[in-house]
């Protein structure tokens, strides 16, 4: 019997945590990632002009960026024939 108590409780807190972590959940991709008085990160997209793309993160302070350092593991070649989908404001926007 205490055996069977102890596997009710088990399952609703595996039953809570699987319904609180949904609501938690945010996507990051050119989201702010972590903000702490006034200063913030950015997760960006930077492609050269050769279509090579890479992830960086942006440490903004006062809405000027004062760190910009790669993602590893997240930079991508594109074909000659690809363009970005971005539009210039996208493409311009920092620490906004």
């Amino acid at each position: 019997m205490k055996e069977r108590h102890i596997i009710i409780i088990l399952i609703i807190i595996l039953i809570l945590y699987i319904f609180l972590s949904n609501f938690i959940y945010v996507s990051l991709t050119g989201k702010v990632v972590q903000k702490k008085d006034d200063i913030y990160y950015f997760r960006k997209t930077i492609c050269n002009i050769n279509n090579y793309c890479q992830d960086y993160l942006i440490e903004c302070e006062d809405k000027k960026a004062i760190s910009v350092r790669p993602i590893e593991g997240t930079s991508i070649q594109y074909s000659q024939y690809w363009e970005d989908a971005r539009t210039i404001r996208e493409l311009e926007k920092w620490c906004e």
